[in-house]
C-alpha cells in the first residue's frame, strides 16, 4: 500500500496491456484514391519493414516543414514539469478527413482486406502517430512499422484500446479519449496498417488528425545527451555507484513518455508492489507534476535498462 502521505504528490497510473490475435484482420475499401492526389501522394515502392507483411503503403501524408513556432515550443518549462521532447501537429488537408477511400485494399485468403499508409514529419527524430478509432468496429487491428529501424508493434484491436480505462482532468475529454497514440516510432516516418473484418463493408471511418514530432531519439540519444548523463544534482545518486536490496532494485525503474492534445513529454516512473500477499498488484508510480489524469496515463510508452555499465562509466 502506498502511504497516505505520499497520495497527494503520486499519479497512480492503471495501464491496459492491448493484446490482438495473430495473422492480419481484414480492412474495406472502394477503389483506388482520385487520380489527382494519388499521383501526387504515392511514393514508388514503399514498402514496410517486415517479411511477413500484406501490404505496401498506397498513401503516404507529408507534413510540412517544421515551423519556427512549432521549434519555440520545445523551450524548457519551469522546475517541476516534465520535459518536453515533442510538440503535436496537423495532418494537413485534405488527409483530415477519412482516409479509406484514399487507400489500395488488398485481400487475404480467407477474404479479408487489409490497407497501409505512412506519415512523415520532416527532420523529426522518432515520431507518434494519433489514430482516431471513435468509427472503427471493435474488431479493427492497427499495426505500426518503423523505416528506420524496421521496429513493429501491434497487432492492437480497437476493442482493447476502448477497454482502457478512463478517468478524470483537464485532458479528458471526449475527442483525447478516441485518440489512439502509436508506440514512439523511431525516424520521420511511421507507417500504419489497418484491418478489419471480412463481415464490415461500410460504416466505418479511418482518421489521423495528428501525429507527435519528437526532437530528441529515445533509442539513439547524440553525443551531447550522453555526455551531460552525470551532471545531475548531488541528491541524485548513480545506481551503479551504490549496492541495493534487492540488487535489482534499478530493474523497476523506467523512462516513460506520454502525450497530450499539444505535446510530447518525458519523466521518470517505478514499479512498486502493494502490500497485499494475495494481489501483489504491480502499481507504477510517478510524480504528479509528470501527468494527473488517466487519459494521458494510457498514452505511456515505457523505456527501461536506461543506466551506465559501471560505477562512473
Amino acid at each position: 500500500m502506498f502511504p497516505q502521505s505520499l497520495w497527494p504528490t503520486m499519479a497512480t497510473l492503471v495501464l491496459s496491456i492491448l493484446v490482438g490475435a495473430e495473422g492480419y484482420a481484414a480492412s474495406v475499401g472502394w477503389g483506388s484514391p482520385p487520380a489527382a492526389a494519388k499521383s501526387a501522394t504515392t511514393p514508388s515502392n514503399l514498402q514496410l519493414k517486415r517479411m511477413d507483411r500484406a501490404t505496401t503503403s498506397s498513401l503516404q501524408i507529408m507534413l510540412d516543414p517544421v515551423t519556427v513556432t512549432e521549434k519555440s515550443m520545445l523551450v524548457p518549462s519551469g522546475k517541476d514539469q516534465p520535459l518536453k521532447i515533442g510538440f503535436a501537429r496537423e495532418v494537413p488537408q485534405p488527409y483530415q478527413d477519412d482516409l479509406s477511400s484514399w487507400l489500395s485494399w488488398k485481400s487475404l485468403s480467407d477474404g479479408t482486406q487489409v490497407a497501409a499508409f505512412s506519415v512523415s514529419s520532416p527532420d523529426a527524430q522518432a515520431i507518434r502517430v494519433g489514430i482516431d478509432v471513435a468509427d472503427l468496429p471493435e474488431a479493427a487491428e492497427i499495426r505500426i512499422f518503423g523505416s528506420k529501424n524496421s521496429e513493429s508493434f501491434g497487432p492492437f484491436t480497437v476493442k482493447s484500446i476502448r477497454a482502457q480505462p478512463t478517468g478524470g482532468g483537464t485532458n479528458s475529454t471526449e475527442s483525447a479519449a478516441t485518440l489512439f497514440w502509436s508506440p514512439v516510432i523511431e525516424g520521420e516516418t511511421a507507417e500504419v496498417e489497418i484491418g478489419l473484418p471480412a463481415s464490415v463493408e461500410s460504416g466505418f471511418s479511418i482518421r489521423v488528425p495528428k501525429i507527435q514530432h519528437l526532437a530528441y531519439s529515445l533509442q539513439y540519444p547524440n553525443e551531447k545527451r550522453l555526455s551531460e548523463i552525470g551532471e545531475s544534482g548531488s541528491c541524485n545518486i548513480d545506481i551503479k555507484c551504490r549496492d541495493t536490496v534487492p540488487s535489482d532494485l534499478s530493474a523497476a525503474v523506467a523512462k516513460i513518455i506520454f502525450s497530450d492534445n499539444q505535446a510530447t513529454y518525458v519523466c521518470t516512473g517505478t514499479l512498486l508492489n502493494d502490500n497485499d500477499s494475495s494481489s501483489w498488484i504491480p502499481y507504477l508510480i510517478t510524480a504528479n507534476h509528470c501527468l494527473s489524469n488517466q487519459t494521458v496515463a494510457n498514452t505511456i510508452d515505457s523505456y527501461w535498462f536506461f543506466e551506465r555499465a559501471i560505477c562512473g562509466g
